[in-house]
């Protein structure tokens, strides 16, 4: 259960700092800071590591700084500052950071085998700091050793990471290592080969625009078919929101007639789609529509003018013919019909045209 620490720093009482703390957060030496309603920190003691699986670990806290720098994963994340902005650096994490290198503290094998999920955090970082192609291929090997592991970890950790590295577009080198060489794939649901074909393609459209793209876009080109989301959703747990986009991409993105017509055409069809679907539905759909368009690498003044159409409201409903309707069974289809007829019609219909 979530507990709140309340710190009144200013004399009008305000909460300037909002300390938060979890079971799991204190059992490790772990708080997080928000900062006035807007940046938050988390903040851990000083710690070793007793025990772990793999997956938790029993720790024990301390007063060593080396000692818990050498219990960390990578040497530029092993690195303290003090309040007079002595750096202190007990594995040339700062080198390796002027280096572009990526490397773990000590003995790679030991630091992946204390938590698995260091392999993906690995990568996160590399896509970050590191340099294209600057592997030791004695880690990568380790890497594939101790892949297995990841069956251990929890999807919701898997994807959190994932996420992270997939956030910065120029992640080439990192997603063909991860899926081409370590073949990680499976441990996150997928259940076919992956050709990175379409994920090289959709990364130059994600480059070339300035509309806000969201990372299950870039990720929905990895994934074959809907079964193999389904796998994906169940490994990772997907929020709705994110299966959702990646469904709708997946669905549209192979249509016959995608590259067919011109664009008032394309403008046109998205729009009845987005008149026809259910008023509650409707916000999500354009968002799924818009993040399927960054995709395809529609032209961003194509994807604003959708994104900015007011869709308009359907002006007639069912009692208005219910009378006239001899199997009220079929109210709704019929229905259905006349709002498709208004939105072909460009959403525009008479009363007359209505009835008749």
């Amino acid at each position: 259960m979530l507990n709140e620490m309340i710190f009144f720093l200013n004399k009008s009482n305000k909460p300037d700092i909002r300390l938060i703390t979890t079971q799991s957060g204190t059992k490790h030496g772990t708080v997080t800071a928000r900062i006035r309603d807007k940046s938050q920190y988390e903040i851990t003691t000083l710690r070793i590591d007793r025990n772990t699986d793999g997956r938790h670990a029993e720790v024990e806290f301390i007063n060593d700084w080396k000692l818990d720098a050498s219990r960390r994963d990578l040497t530029i994340n092993s690195m303290f500052i003090d309040m007079n902005a002595m750096l202190y650096d007990y594995f040339d994490g700062e080198q390796d950071l002027k280096n572009k290198s990526i490397r773990f503290v000590g003995d790679p094998d030991k630091r992946i085998k204390e938590d698995y999920l260091r392999i993906f955090r690995y990568f996160r970082f590399h896509t970050r700091f590191g340099t294209d192609g600057l592997h030791d291929r004695n880690v990568i090997e380790i890497m594939r050793n101790n892949i297995e592991g990841l069956k251990t970890i929890s999807g919701e950790r898997i994807w959190s990471e994932m996420k992270r590295i997939l956030i910065n577009v120029n992640c080439t080198d990192s997603i063909k290592m991860m899926f081409t060489d370590l073949k990680i794939g499976k441990y996150l649901g997928f259940i076919n080969d992956i050709d990175l074909k379409e994920f090289f393609k959709i990364q130059q459209n994600l480059i070339r625009t300035t509309m806000i793209w969201k990372v299950s876009t870039l990720f929905a080109s990895l994934i074959c078919d809907l079964d193999e989301l389904s796998s994906i959703t169940l490994r990772l747990k997907l929020s709705n929101i994110e299966r959702d986009t990646i469904a709708y991409i997946i669905s549209n993105r192979f249509a016959s007639n995608d590259e067919s017509g011109d664009d008032n055409d394309r403008k046109q069809n998205l729009k009845i789609q987005l008149a026809m679907a259910p008023k509650p539905n409707q916000k999500n759909l354009k968002d799924f529509i818009q993040q399927f368009l960054i995709y395809k690498g529609y032209d961003d003044e194509f994807i604003e003018e959708l994104q900015q159409w007011p869709i308009p409201i359907f002006p007639f409903n069912g009692t208005m013919i219910f009378d006239k309707i001899q199997n009220k069974k079929e109210l709704k289809i019929i229905l259905e019909q006349i709002r498709l007829k208004w939105a072909r019609q460009n959403f525009s219909m008479s009363q007359e045209q209505f009835y008749n």
